[in-house]
Order: C-alpha cells, then sequence, then structure tokens
C-alpha cells in the first residue's frame, strides 16, 4: 500500500510539475499547445521563429542556435519526433533568456536600423515615412519600424508581387475591388514614358505562396508596385522601389500587422484618394475573421454567431463612425450580410501580368496556355458576362474578316460575373449569372445563319474564381449536340 501511494504521489507530482512547464510555454509563444506527449508540427513552427526570429519554414539555417540550445533538436523538420518532457526545460528556458536579452539589445538596434533605412529613403529622393504630409503613411512607420526593414531599389516586382489568386491577397488590400486597371496604365506612363518621379515607395511584406516560395504583398501602394509590373512585362527595366517590413517577425504575426495596415491604408483622411464603400468594410470584416480564425479553428469563431460577434467588434474598434448608437441598425446589416452562408469574399481579377489564367486553363485543359495576344487557329478572349459588350465584340471580329475568309473561328473565353467596378457576392447569383450566359452561348453556337455566316463558335468556357468560397469552373462545347460539358480538374 505505502509502495502504490508513493508511486501515485510521484506519478501526481510529476504531472503537475510537467503541466506547469507546458503552462509556461503557453505564456511565453502565446500560442496554445496540445499537451501531448509529442510537439506538433505548427508548435514548434512557433518554437522556431521564437527562439530565431529570422527564421522560414523551408530554409534550413537557423544560425545554430537550436543545436546547442536543445539536445537532440536538429534541422530537419522536428514534428512528433522529440517528446515534451526531454526538452521542455530546455526550450522554456531559452525562451525567457531570450526575450530578456532582446528587450535589451532590439531597441537600440531597431531605432539606429530605422533611422538608416529612413535616410537611405530621402537620399533617394523618395518622402520620409516617419514625417510624410499623409497622416497614414506616419501612421504605418510607427507600427513598422521595429519589425525588421529592408528597403529595395530597382525592384523587381513582376518576379515577386503576389498574384490575386493567393487567398492571403486580401490579407493586405482593403478594398474589396483592390485597384483601378487605368490607374496602373496611367501611373506607367507617367513614372516611365513622362519621367515623373515616384514621390513614395510603396510598402509591403513577404509572405509565403502555397509553394513555399516568397511573395511581395504591398499593403500601401498597390498601383504604384503593379505600374512597375506592368512596365517590366512591356519590356522596361524596373525604376521602382519597395519598403518591406516584418522580417523580424512570425509569420502568423506577418499577416496580423500586414491586415493592421491595409486598415490603417483606408482610414478617412484628407489624403484619401477614394471613399471606402460597404462593400469594402465587409471585406476587411470578413479577413479579420478569417485570421482570428486560423489561430483557432475550433474556438469561438467557428460559429457563425461567433464570427458575428467578432465582425461587430471589429467595425466598433475600427471603423469610429459605426460605433456611435445611431449606426446599431446599419452595422448590425452589414455583419448579417458579411456572415451569410451565401454571401462570398471577393478575390479581385487577376493581372494580364501574371501566369495565373495559364495555370487555371491548364488546371482543366492540360496542354492549353493562355494567351490572348497569339494569331493562332483559336482565337482567346477575356470578357464580363454584359450580353450587349460581348455580342459586340463578335460582331466587330466578324466584320474585320475578309468575306472570302468567313469561316466559323474556334474562341475560347475566360468570364467573370459582373462589372470590375462592383463584382457580386452572392454566391447564388454568381451561379445563375453563370448559367445564363451559358445558354446564351449555346442558342448563338446553334444558329445555323450565324454559323453559315461566318461567326465564331464558342468551344471552351472558364469561368474565373472570384470569391474565395467558390472554385473556377471549366466547360466545353460537345460537337455532337453543340451543348456545354463541365469538364473536371
Amino acid at each position: 500500500m505505502i509502495n502504490n501511494k508513493t508511486t501515485n504521489s510521484t506519478k501526481t507530482s510529476g504531472q503537475k510539475n510537467y503541466s506547469a512547464k507546458l503552462d509556461s510555454l503557453r505564456e511565453i509563444l502565446s500560442i496554445p499547445i496540445t499537451g501531448k506527449k509529442f510537439l506538433v508540427e505548427s508548435e514548434i513552427n512557433e518554437i522556431l521563429v521564437a527562439i530565431n526570429p529570422g527564421f522560414i519554414r523551408g530554409e534550413l539555417s537557423l544560425n545554430g542556435v537550436l543545436e546547442s540550445a536543445i539536445p537532440g533538436w536538429t534541422k530537419q523538420d522536428t514534428a512528433n519526433n522529440h517528446p515534451i518532457n526531454d526538452n521542455i526545460n530546455n526550450i522554456v528556458n531559452l525562451l525567457k533568456s531570450n526575450k530578456k536579452t532582446m528587450k535589451k539589445t532590439n531597441s537600440r538596434s531597431h531605432n539606429a536600423h530605422a533611422l538608416k533605412i529612413r535616410q537611405l529613403i530621402e537620399f533617394n529622393g523618395y518622402s520620409d515615412p516617419a514625417t510624410d504630409s499623409d497622416r497614414r503613411v506616419r501612421k504605418a512607420w510607427d507600427e513598422i519600424k521595429h519589425t525588421g526593414l529592408e528597403f529595395s531599389m530597382n525592384h523587381d516586382f513582376l518576379g515577386t508581387l503576389a498574384p490575386h489568386t493567393n487567398l492571403d491577397f486580401a490579407i493586405t488590400q482593403s478594398r474589396a475591388t483592390s485597384e483601378d486597371r487605368d490607374k496602373i496604365v496611367d501611373l506607367f506612363h507617367a513614372f516611365y514614358q513622362e519621367g515623373e518621379k515616384m514621390q513614395k515607395p510603396p510598402i509591403g511584406i513577404w509572405l509565403l505562396d502555397e509553394n513555399g516560395n516568397k511573395k511581395l504583398f504591398l499593403c500601401f501602394g498597390n498601383h504604384r508596385g503593379r505600374s512597375h509590373s506592368y512596365a517590366q512585362k512591356a519590356g522596361y527595366e524596373s525604376i521602382g522601389c519597395v519598403l518591406i517590413f516584418g522580417n523580424d517577425l512570425s509569420l502568423e504575426d506577418r499577416k496580423q500587422l500586414a491586415f493592421r495596415l491595409s486598415v490603417i491604408s483606408n482610414e478617412d483622411t484628407v489624403d484619401m484618394t477614394k471613399k471606402e464603400t460597404d462593400d469594402d468594410i465587409i471585406h476587411q470584416m470578413k479577413t479579420a475573421t478569417n485570421l482570428e480564425l486560423a489561430k483557432d479553428p475550433t474556438g469561438p469563431l467557428s460559429t457563425e454567431e461567433g464570427q458575428m460577434a467578432y465582425g461587430e467588434k471589429f467595425l466598433i474598434d475600427f471603423k469610429p463612425n459605426y460605433s456611435k448608437p445611431r449606426f446599431k441598425t446599419k452595422r448590425r446589416a452589414l455583419v448579417s450580410l458579411a456572415f451569410s452562408s451565401n454571401n462570398g469574399q471577393v478575390i479581385p481579377a487577376s493581372d494580364a501580368e501574371d501566369d495565373s489564367l495559364t495555370l487555371t486553363w491548364q488546371q482543366f485543359f492540360p496542354k492549353a496556355f493562355w494567351d490572348p495576344k497569339q494569331e493562332g487557329l483559336v482565337k482567346q478572349w477575356r470578357i464580363n458576362d454584359n450580353d450587349t459588350a460581348f455580342g459586340s465584340r463578335v460582331l466587330r471580329f466578324w466584320d474585320k474578316q475578309p468575306d472570302t475568309e468567313r469561316v466559323s473561328k474556334s474562341v475560347w473565353l475566360t468570364v467573370r460575373i459582373g462589372e470590375n467596378g462592383r463584382p457580386p457576392t452572392s454566391i447564388k447569383s454568381i451561379q445563375s449569372r453563370q448559367r445564363k450566359f451559358l445558354k446564351k452561348l449555346k442558342q448563338n453556337n446553334k444558329s445555323k445563319r450565324r454559323m453559315s455566316a461566318g461567326f465564331p463558335i464558342i468551344d471552351r468556357v472558364i469561368f474565373e474564381r472570384q470569391v474565395r468560397e467558390m472554385e473556377a469552373v471549366a466547360y466545353e462545347r460537345n460537337p455532337q449536340t453543340n451543348d456545354f460539358d463541365e469538364v473536371g480538374k
């Protein structure tokens, strides 16, 4: 009996000690720790970043810190390999030690580095973000100046800018419709053909794409950055620059800070270029909720009620006008619309400069590629579902053909539902308009009069992915029936 009591007492004491260690780890990292015998991959990634802020998953160099500090720890992924009981003391002590020393030294080194970046920006003829006339830029600088900065001149925007189809794109863009294509082209002409100097560097952050590659996401100056990408696509060497922040932060912290900056960029000031719309606010509300939900997928925000409560809190905290009592009804209406199961979050139309449309086409037609400029047997058009505009384009194409060459040419369409200025967010509406457009195409294809006159025939159609909650969908004409059959990936 005595032995059993001793054994049980020792076991209970060990469990308490183990639990205390886990609590210490949770407190330092501010993330959930499962308490299982093995560290899981997400926990290890957080630990790696906390010990070495420069760590990015997929890179092997950890500066030797982990190997010397934690017995048995290697440079390879260590998920499910190391029992917490063996290493938790070393992990906790190392993290505590790092926090103390980093607190003392980081402030001095960050201030010196931030000053150097400011001087570099001014030396190259751009506005100092710390003293910029735009309050939003000054506010953004205060948020980022101690996060690990770099200033890149003659930056390769074409090779590094994240495509609109990346699901993290919404984090750094506060507008539901993202950008104005005409404005991008105007800036290209100003910077590259008229010699006008860009006044302020765009501000962005490195995040990882689905393949683990670093991509640049712009929180400020998206049009400016895209104009340099446009220029590079046209054959110019980039003369653009960019201020990049967040290099010393974990991936999760980068996303949170990037979103805060995107909200700041849309604050109502005298410098604001375009008034914020309800769609913009809904877009931001959903992005904020998705970021929180990613931290704890089974937590309070996993329910519609939890998301609506968080969405209303976001409006009160970040949109001062909506915190006023008289806006309560409007606030509730926006929240209800944002988190309706039928309401999707807009994905902006992809750039002509990136290859995302080719990748989309090859998901459905592996040997196809997207290049509307090619002069081959197949014509490729990117359009929206406006019947009148589409009909005019078909007629113009037909009218340009000499009478002797008027034979029905094959056309492939990439279609986006709605106008660029105000894309629909209702999933049911998008699906309904896709069906309606296909029906119109089918009628045109079956018209003997049109075929005998040599009008083009639509053989393949892809509807772009334009809300997060839907995927792209493809159809191919069945030559026996002239119906459109859906094509699987």
